[in-house]
Parts: structure tokens; C-alpha cells; sequence
């Protein structure tokens, strides 16, 4: 509020000095004193709902950050950050990154590195009930995603000094499917029922493949496809913006323009990768990277954008680098949250 009063304050200056009679500064700088609050109340009620909403369903939104973190943390919709360390639950010395959430299952998947052998590197399964890790597959990955029932896990990267994508038991381990020709920059999606699997080819075209007979059918031209919950929607990237597809009647709609819409100061952003949907679709995570004025740390600004009204809502900024991260239900109140 205190911000707002000097923004008041600064506009009723200003318009005072521009404007020729003084009945009209005052009614417009009244005008500014009562719309900036009721903005920014519109804004703090869509996040009471959007965490109420949040805690309900036990969504979590989590990411590691640094080089050789073990530290996984826990970003809450009012832009509260909580720390959860697993050093006790991997290898002294590794480093953690790409997370992905089994929803079903409450477990976490992720990308295991050794610190003295960084070619080398394991797909972690960590149950959150039992407090236990396993290792599911040695093998290089660059990205790594979860199918929406927990059996499969489709990731980029190197495996047996092959490169491509892959698809892996969960359970077992075992790798069943290898497509060569793929960027290994971009993560694979999976559709709703486990049955489809969006990725990105080298030449930049999305795929669709079909998991029971592994046909493909190439959709659209773009990257980092990220298929929204429960529609046959895929949101992906082309150039500087965000579009969203959908995969029957091939229908293309615009759906953000980041840049035009945030950058009123000309700056340029850095965007990530995929935009990120919450566990129902109806919202899309998204951030830019900038720095703060005299520093040059890393911001790392979050938002949310909602599906259908197209209403951005700033969640918070973190300190980079933000190495993966994943939206989904987990329950970290046993492994000690703080």
C-alpha cells in the first residue's frame, strides 16, 4: 500500500503540472488512487484462491537450483519459497536437476550426476512415503518427463553412446523404445492417458507418437511442446511466443506474446523452455530471466497465465538458476519441508 501512496502521489504531481485546471488533476489522480488498488486486490484474491485451490489438491511446484544442489525447493503460489533437502537420500557427491512428478504414485523423478564424473549420470526414483531412492537407469539425459500413470519415463539424451529419445519402464528400467533424430534440448510431453508422447524433431517439427503401434504424426512446426492436462491441447513455442494447438482439428491459436506483454521497458527477456500446466490445465507457469538494477544477479521472474482469460498474475522472483522444474501433487511433510 505504501508503494501504491507514492505512485498516487507521483501521478496527482504530475498531472497537476500538465493539466490545466486543478478540478481536473484532482479527479484524475483520484481516479489512479482508487483503480491501482482494485487491481492490485483482483490480483492478491485470484492467488488466495489459486493457493487455497493448491493446498487442497496437494499441488506442489518444485525446482533445483545451482550447479550442484541437493536442495529441492518448494515454490507456493503466494511466491513463498521452502527448502527440502535430499543429501541423505543420494550420493555425497552429486548434483540434482530435471524433477519430474509422479502424481499418482507420490513419487519424484530425477536427473542424478556424479560431481568428479559428470558423463556419468543415474535416473533417481525417490518415494516420498518410504523415504527411499532407487535407481532406475544409468544413462546421460537432458530432460526427463513422467507418465501421467507412473509406469513410463520418456527422456532426451544419451544412453549405450546412442543419442535420441527414449521411453523406460519406470518399475523395471527397462528401455523398450528409442527414436533417433530428435532435439534433445526440448522435453518430451506425455498425453493424459499415457497413451501419446509429444517431442520436438532436430529440424524443429512436433511429433505426436502414438505408444501402441509407435507411429508418428508430425503436428506443427515449433518446440518445447507441453501437452495441457486432460484436453487434446499442446501448448509450444515458436520463435518469441506461445501458441496452443489442438492435436485433432489442427487449429492453431495465439496464446502469448511474454515480450509484448511485460516488457513495457523494452527489455528484452529471457524465456524458459516449456510453459508449465497445473495438474486441472487451467493454468500455464512461465518466467523471464532478468537482472536487478546495480546487480547482476540472475531474477527469475514466475507467472502465471490462465488458460482462458489470458490473465497473467505475478507470482514472485527467485534467485537463478532454475535447473528443471515440475508442477504436480507431492506430499514432502515427511521429509522435512522448511
Amino acid at each position: 500500500m505504501i508503494i501504491l501512496l507514492v505512485l498516487s502521489i507521483i501521478a496527482f504531481v504530475s498531472i497537476m503540472l500538465f493539466a490545466k485546471r486543478l478540478k481536473i488533476a484532482i479527479r484524475l489522480a483520484l481516479a489512479i488512487v482508487i483503480c491501482l488498488p482494485l487491481a492490485c486486490n483482483s490480483q492478491s484474491l485470484h492467488k488466495k484462491e489459486l493457493l487455497m485451490l493448491q493446498r487442497k489438491q496437494g499441488w506442489k511446484i518444485v525446482f533445483f537450483q545451482g550447479e550442484y544442489g541437493k536442495i529441492l525447493y518448494l515454490l507456493d503460489l503466494s511466491g513463498r519459497v521452502q527448502k527440502l533437502d535430499l543429501g541423505r537420500l543420494s550420493i555425497k557427491k552429486s548434483s540434482l536437476g530435471s524433477p519430474s512428478i509422479d502424481s499418482k504414485n507420490d513419487k519424484l523423478y530425477l536427473v542424478e550426476s556424479d560431481m568428479e564424473s559428470p558423463s556419468e549420470s543415474l535416473i533417481v526414483e525417490i518415494d516420498m512415503q518410504n523415504k527411499k531412492r532407487r535407481i532406475v537407469l544409468k544413462c546421460n539425459p537432458f530432460s526427463l518427463s513422467v507418465s501421467p500413470n507412473g509406469r513410463f519415463l520418456a527422456f532426451t539424451g544419451k544412453h549405450n553412446g546412442a543419442r535420441g529419445l527414449f521411453v523406460v519402464n519406470s518399475a523395471t528400467g527397462k528401455v523398450y523404445l528409442h527414436i533417433r533424430g530428435v532435439n534433445t534440448a526440448c522435453s518430451p510431453s506425455w498425453g493424459p492417458e499415457s497413451k501419446r508422447l509429444a517431442y520436438c524433431s532436430k529440424d524443429d517439427f512436433i511429433y505426436i507418437l502414438d505408444m501402441n503401434n509407435f507411429s508418428k504424426m508430425r503436428l506443427v512446426h515449433g518446440s518445447f511442446p507441453s501437452w495441457v492436462p486432460s484436453t487434446n491441447l499442446i501448448s509450444y513455442r515458436e520463435l518469441k511466443r506461445y501458441y496452443l494447438i489442438d492435436i485433432n482439428t489442427r487449429q492453431k491459436n495465439d496464446f502469448l506474446d511474454a515480450e509484448k506483454r511485460l516488457n513495457f521497458l523494452g527489455k528484452v527477456a529471457g524465456m524458459g523452455g516449456p510453459l508449465l500446466w497445473s495438474p486441472d490445465g487451467r493454468y500455464a507457469l512461465f518466467y523471464h530471466i532478468g537482472t536487478m538494477f546495480c546487480d547482476v544477479t540472475e531474477q527469475y521472474v514466475i507467472y502465471l497465465i490462465e488458460r482462458n482469460t489470458r490473465e497473467i498474475i505475478r507470482v514472485g522472483s527467485i534467485r537463478g538458476p532454475i535447473v528443471g522444474i515440475s508442477w504436480g501433487k507431492l506430499n514432502c511433510s515427511d521429509i522435512g519441508a522448511n
